[in-house]
């Protein structure tokens, strides 16, 4: 099987807060730091 980037991983979910003009920053690339931040070993 091959590997997939993070980003193309969580580029599915639906993005309900990109409909605000004040978002900076897309949900898969929040989710996609979130996810190296544990691999990482951040505890909060």
């Amino acid at each position: 099987m091959p590997s997939l980037p993070l980003t193309t991983v969580f580029a599915d979910p639906p993005d309900p807060h990109r409909e605000t003009p004040n978002t900076l920053h897309l949900l898969s690339d929040i989710l996609v730091l979130a996810t190296c931040a544990v691999i990482g070993g951040a505890e909060s």
